[in-house]
């Protein structure tokens, strides 16, 4: 773990660790927000990082949080002012000395390490709190020494701490927060095994039991702290949190606000002609957050979101992992193909659908209809991948190793999935959907342990609709969409391979999730309020057969000056009068008189 606060330089960045700083400006504070530098521990390509921010330094009698540095006067024992009292310091020298911190729980000159080094009993370093302040001790106050510190009072809804006796019992829920936690560190103090001693901490972005070291360079534990609660927080049986007859020391932070999000997703579809050279697509009119293309010859489909760092592309339907070469880059203005033959070889015809104003976890803002996101596997059944503004009509997750995209949509029943290629629908991959995300069993294509997986998820509205329709056999209009929709996904819920139709495909040609090229006769036409399907097509309409959809329209296009309304639903235009999708007029431009 890295942080880095106002009271620091602005070329230093500190770990938790007996590391001295890092003074390649590595985190940089600005006025909304942080910028990174280069520093494997904050900016390597598609490893998922966790952040917590805090503002509002107040380092007076009415504050609650504080940060600021000193320089050691080489006293034995010294008083730091912070204006109040606090109730949980940490404090890291400039050198390579560890991070430590106390908390208020804890005896007099006791301190704990953000390492696995044992606790400090002398009062060498965080010796005790007072009203206004805090003491240290010879070492934390070494002659020429630097050192930053941050400290926090506790406060209703903000800032609690506290301690327990492990007893190694699993799903034990540690309460006396007094709120919702969205972060949580615990700390065990006094375990003889130094592996033992690492502090963990989890946050709401963790999804559940996925909790991270602090001072060690280790890939994430489960079965240490498992979920955050709304009096505290429940831990496993992790010898990290819960070791039998252990002092454990906790702090949690509280008062994120909710995830809020307005508008509607931003849509262009098009096609480009490979080049086997870097290819731009420009003219969007927007930066987008997901790219699909598809070949018109025998190539997957493929997606990237912006989420997605460095050169890597995914698959939908094909189980094989991330590939360079494809969508390179997703740009202010469009994107980049690479010379993979998957997304441009030369002389062939890809179509493209692009989306733009995702929410995402970067800024916490965007559509209020579409996102997009990253988690980090644990395989644990029932996990909730939650903090999203809406509750999703569609999700589409992919591991960015070997297994096959797969999707839920809010028309499917029990915990069932679906696939993009030739595959049944199954339980145990998105299970369900849900006010503010949505649940992923254990399944290797949705939540293995320490692998990546990135999704993206849309929400029904004027733009873009879910549903399902029996096949006839006989051609027929599939118009519960309700407009004219610029992509459609059509897949049957049995080993049928899914298909997709989007508006800058010509004819009746349709094009499959799979390796295969365009063919006809299947999704044949994309109509005012929906789309037509051809006659016998095991993909999209075999008598008998049970068929989901998807339907995404451009936002701001589709059937406006509908006066009249024709025997098929759709609506024939009559000059003078503009009108809304719903066929209702809006606007009336010119009246003769009776």
């Amino acid at each position: 773990m890295v942080f880095k606060s106002s009271a620091m330089p602005a070329n230093a960045t500190a770990f938790s660790s007996a590391t001295a700083d890092n003074t390649a400006t590595s985190i940089g504070l600005n006025a909304n927000g942080f910028t990174l530098g280069t520093l494997a521990n904050v900016n390597s390509a598609n490893v998922l990082y966790y952040w917590t921010a805090f503002t509002g330094s107040d380092c007076t009698a009415t504050g609650n949080y504080c940060v600021g540095t000193y320089t050691g006067n080489a006293a034995a024992t010294r008083t730091i002012t912070t204006g109040f009292q606090p109730s949980y310091v940490m404090i890291k020298r400039s050198t390579a000395v560890a991070g430590h911190f106390r908390v208020a729980s804890e005896p007099a000159n006791e301190t704990l390490f953000l390492t696995n080094a044992a606790r400090d009993t002398a009062g060498n370093y965080i010796r005790s709190f007072a009203a206004t302040s805090f003491d240290v001790g010879a070492t934390d106050n070494a002659s020429a020494g630097v050192f930053y510190y941050v400290a926090f009072k506790a406060t209703a809804g903000g800032m609690s701490q506290g301690t327990y006796a492990g007893n190694a019992t699993d799903n034990r829920n540690i309460t006396g927060a007094g709120f919702q936690a969205n972060l949580v560190m615990v700390k065990n103090a006094t375990s003889a095994t130094a592996a033992s001693r690492e502090p963990v901490m989890n946050r709401a972005e963790s999804y559940g039991d996925n909790s991270t070291y602090v001072g060690v360079a280790t890939a994430n534990l489960v079965n240490a702290v498992q979920a955050l609660q709304s009096d505290g927080f429940q831990v496993g049986t992790a010898a990290q949190t819960n070791e039998t007859g252990a002092t454990l020391y906790w702090v949690a932070f509280g008062g994120v606000p909710a995830y809020s999000a307005s508008g509607s997703f931003q849509m262009q579809t098009g096609s480009y002609t490979g080049t086997a050279a870097s290819l731009p697509v420009t003219g969007l009119g927007f930066r987008p957050d997901l790219v699909i293309v598809k070949d018109n010859a025998a190539n997957y489909s493929v997606f990237r979101t912006g989420l997605i760092a460095g050169d890597s592309t995914a698959y939908l339907s094909n189980a094989v992992a991330n590939f360079a070469g494809g969508i390179t880059s997703l740009d202010n203005d469009g994107f980049t193909l690479g010379t993979s033959t998957i997304t441009n070889t030369a002389s062939s015809t890809y179509q493209w659908q692009a989306f733009g104003n995702a929410f995402d976890p970067y800024d916490n803002t965007g559509a209020a209809d579409f996102a997009i996101g990253t988690y980090y596997g644990n395989g644990i059944d029932n996990r909730n991948i939650t903090r999203l503004p809406f509750q999703p009509n569609l999700v589409t997750a992919k591991r960015s190793g070997v297994s096959a995209g797969t999707f839920r949509t809010s028309t499917m029943a029990g915990d069932l999935s679906s696939f993009f290629g030739a595959t049944a629908e199954g339980a145990n991959r998105v299970q369900t959907l849900s006010t503010d995300g949505y649940q992923v069993g254990a399944d290797a294509s949705v939540n293995a342990a320490a692998n990546l997986y990135n999704w993206f998820a849309f929400k029904n509205g004027d733009n873009f609709a879910v549903g399902g329709y029996s096949g006839t056999g006989a051609a027929q209009n599939i118009t519960s969409a309700g407009f004219q929709p610029d992509l459609v996904w059509v897949k049957r819920t049995t080993n049928s391979t899914g298909v997709h139709r989007g508006s800058s495909l010509a004819g009746n040609a349709t094009q499959h999730f799979a390796n295969t090229a365009n063919t006809t006769n299947r999704i044949t036409a994309l109509i005012c309020n929906g789309f037509s399907v051809t006659t016998t097509s095991a993909e999209t309409n075999a008598s008998g057969g049970t068929y989901r959809y998807a339907a995404w329209r451009s936002p701001g296009t589709g059937i406006l000056g509908v006066d009249i309304v024709d025997s098929s639903g759709c609506g024939v235009s009559s000059p003078g009068v503009s009108m809304s999708s719903s066929g209702l007029p809006t606007q009336l431009v010119a009246l003769t008189g009776h």
